[in-house]
C-alpha cells in the first residue's frame, strides 16, 4: 500500500476511467504495473496516523513492513478474499480472469471511506511518475465488518467532505506534511 501523489476521474460515461500518479522507484508502483489492478481506498480523517507509514516511507527499506506498522497502530490489513460480499461485480466487469484472481490475493484497510478498483489500461512516462489510465471495474464501502462492492443498481454513496474524507488540508494542520 502507498499514497499516490495525485487521483482524478479523467471521465463521467462508461467506461469511468482514472488517472493515477505513481511515483517511480515503488514497491507500489511494480506490484500495480505487473498484477494490473490496484484498489484506491480513500482514507477517512481518523486514518491520518498511516499517511506517515503509507506515504513517508518505502517497503524497499531494509527492516521496515508497511503492514506491521499499520497493525502496530490497529489498523490490520484485511485480505480481500476474505471480508467482501458481492464478488460478483467484479467478476462482470473485469476484462480477464487474471484481475479476478488478482484483487482476490489484496488486501485492503478496513473502515475507509470508498474503495475503487482499478484495472490499468495505459501508462505514460512523466519523470519521477508514471501516469496510469485504468479503468473502474468496481467500487465498494465498509458496512461492520465487511467490504460490500456496489452493483449498478445499488445507491450511490452520499458525497463526502472534510469531516468524512481525509483531506490534505488537514495532514497539513497535524504537520504530517
Amino acid at each position: 500500500m502507498n499514497i499516490v501523489t495525485y487521483a482524478m476521474p479523467v471521465n463521467v460515461a462508461p467506461p469511468k476511467l482514472y488517472a493515477i500518479s505513481l511515483y517511480k522507484s515503488t514497491l507500489t508502483r511494480a506490484a500495480f504495473l505487473e498484477s494490473k489492478v490496484g484498489i484506491l481506498q480513500l482514507l477517512s480523517p481518523l486514518q491520518s496516523k498511516l499517511v506517515p507509514i503509507l506515504g513517508k516511507r518505502s517497503g524497499l527499506e531494509e527492516g521496515f513492513n508497511k503492514k506491521l506498522a499499520c497493525t502496530n497502530l490497529d489498523s490490520r490489513w484485511r485480505s480481500f478474499s476474505t471480508c467482501c460480499d458481492n464478488l460478483e461485480s467484479i467478476r462482470r466487469s473485469s476484462s480477464t480472469v487474471d484481475t479476478i484472481i488478482s484483487v482476490n490475493a489484496t488486501e485492503v484497510l478496513p473502515h475507509c471511506q470508498a474503495y475503487i478498483f482499478l484495472e490499468l489500461r495505459n501508462t505514460v512516462d512523466a519523470g519521477d511518475h508514471d501516469v496510469t489510465i485504468c479503468q473502474v471495474i468496481a467500487t465498494g464501502q465498509w458496512k461492520s465488518d465487511r467490504l460490500v462492492l456496489l452493483g449498478n443498481d445499488d445507491t450511490a454513496a452520499t458525497p463526502k467532505d472534510a469531516t468524512s474524507v481525509l483531506y490534505s488540508g488537514q495532514l497539513r494542520l497535524e504537520g504530517i506534511i
